[in-house]
């Protein structure tokens, strides 16, 4: 098994990208935004990912559906990792 932080200057690279497309957009204003504006901003960004986590269950729930109504063997979720591992 790889290492999981192997993946991390990818990570960092696309991450810089966005913060670069944000300050071409906006300027540098979040970095002289009071705390709380960013708190606020956090949470809105927290829903929306929330949100698109929902529509990804949504569109995979449809696809078993579509395939159990097909007559194929629906492919159960796996089962998460126990806590710690």
């Amino acid at each position: 098994m790889s290492d999981p932080l192997d993946g991390f200057e990818a990570f960092s690279r696309e991450v810089r990208t966005r913060l670069d497309a944000g300050r071409r957009e906006y300027g540098d204003r979040s970095f002289h935004a009071h705390p709380d504006a960013l708190l606020v901003e956090l949470g809105q960004e927290a829903l929306d990912l929330a949100g698109w986590g929902y529509v990804l269950w949504h569109r995979i729930q449809a696809a078993r559906a579509a395939l159990a109504a097909h007559g194929s063997q629906a492919v159960e979720p796996p089962k998460p990792p126990p806590r710690g591992a």
